[in-house]
């Protein structure tokens, strides 16, 4: 029969791929939509009177119109989808957390017996009788604490773990947001409504008491391109565009990642788990555009942030903080063709020597002695200044000569991802 080990291992391992999937597959339609409407933009800057041309442009026309409609299809079934597989991840996170570490079941059982005294759910007495049943109303003690991530948060406060952290609490009301969103859809048609912002700002309120309201809804945007208020999100259109999915996918990456520190009961585990997640997103950048890079590079530094003494994991740490430094230096100048300043060229070198110092800052796993900690500092920071350059091949050879880093150990750094 597979241990708790391995099944959560699996359950993570299936979570991940899920969701880098939903958000590859989301651009992919996003991009299609895109190219057709350049191509109707293009035709109309070169229409002619011939009926050729016309008939190409009548073609054009419905290849975006088709392209549109299957995008929104698309993107609304796979954000709703990515929700769902977040709650199964959860339930089963919670499940093998419950089962193998102490402090945490006798969290939950002080739970599931308080909810019993409720009359609407008096009739859970009959399940407190032994760890099996407990477990087995999971679903129904989450429902009576608006949801599985409250009920996670609740079984951590209870354990004496301080959830009143600012990464935390930004991405819980972003998480809030995005459930009301995605019952919107299932349950209620495409439009905004009175229910979804009461809910939104109650929920919100429990969270953190020093929200604005108004910037609960600045993500969604009315015509012509404004954000939002809670005066007028109501009656506005819901559309899942990209910046409203991926949204979502950081949110609830970083909700993954932030139970899975809490509750895994082998730091090894918890630091291979939140490093695997960390490096991936850094990889998957390279195939995510039109700011969408910049929202994944941030949610790395953001995740690898909660581990501060692993080197892998803060090395990864210092390269998304470079990696972001490059996405937004192609943006503004490269993409833009705007030739950087003196003043802009030295801040940006300013950034990356701050990065290589805290290279400084690591403690290497394999360094017996602090002389070799010093000579692998200064290694990964060579690494870093050709990888900044562009040199990768230089970096490769320089990696393999010098014996940097195992073998065993190569797929641990998001560094080597890309190659």
């Amino acid at each position: 029969m597979p241990s708790a080990k391995n099944n959560k291992q699996s359950d993570l391992s299936k979570f991940r791929s899920t969701l880098y999937a939903i958000l590859i597959e989301s651009q992919n339609h996003y991009s299609d939509a895109r190219d057709a409407f350049k191509q109707v933009i293009n035709e109309k800057k070169n229409t002619s009177s011939s009926a050729s041309s016309q008939s190409i442009k009548t073609e054009s026309l419905r290849k975006f119109s088709n392209s549109g409609i299957t995008s929104k299809v698309v993107s609304s079934s796979l954000f709703s989808y990515m929700h769902a597989t977040f709650e199964k991840f959860m339930i089963s996170l919670i499940k093998n957390t419950i089962s193998s570490n102490t402090k945490f079941k006798n969290a939950y059982t002080n739970k599931i017996t308080s909810t019993a005294e409720r009359d609407e759910f008096r009739y859970l007495i009959s399940y407190l009788t032994t760890p099996k049943k407990r477990i087995s109303k999971l679903n129904d003690v989450s429902r009576s604490t608006n949801g599985i991530i409250n009920l996670s948060r609740d079984m951590l406060s209870m354990t004496g773990v301080n959830t009143n952290d600012h990464l935390f609490e930004r991405a819980y009301i972003v998480y809030i947001e995005c459930r009301e969103t995605n019952n919107i859809l299932k349950h209620r048609g495409d439009l905004y409504d009175k229910e979804y912002v009461d809910r939104v700002i109650k929920l919100s309120n429990q969270i953190s008491k020093k929200i604005d309201k108004n910037k609960l809804f600045s993500h969604v945007y009315s015509e012509p391109r404004k954000p939002c208020s809670e005066k007028n999100i109501i009656g506005q259109k819901l559309d899942i565009t990209p910046s409203i999915f991926i949204r979502a996918f950081s949110c609830i990456i970083f909700l993954a990642a932030y139970f899975i520190y809490h509750f895994s009961n082998s730091e090894d585990n918890m630091k291979n788990d939140i490093n695997y997640i960390t490096h991936t997103l850094i990889y998957l950048c390279k195939d995510i555009h039109h700011g969408g890079d910049i929202v994944l590079l941030e949610l790395a530094m953001n995740i690898s942030s909660l581990v501060e003494d692993d080197s892998i994991i803060a090395f990864n740490h210092i390269l998304a903080n470079i990696k972001h430094m490059n996405v937004l230096k192609n943006k503004v100048f490269t993409e833009k063709n705007i030739k950087p300043n003196d003043e802009s060229e030295q801040n940006i070198k300013i950034f990356i020597d701050k990065q290589l110092y805290e290279i400084n800052k690591l403690k290497f796993t394999g360094a017996n002695t602090a002389n070799g900690n010093k000579i692998l500092s200064e290694h990964y920071k060579k690494i870093l200044e050709l990888y900044c350059l562009g040199e990768k091949k230089e970096m490769l050879d320089y990696v393999f000569y010098h014996d940097v880093i195992e073998k065993k150990e190569f797929e641990s750094w998001a560094l080597f991802t890309e190659f």
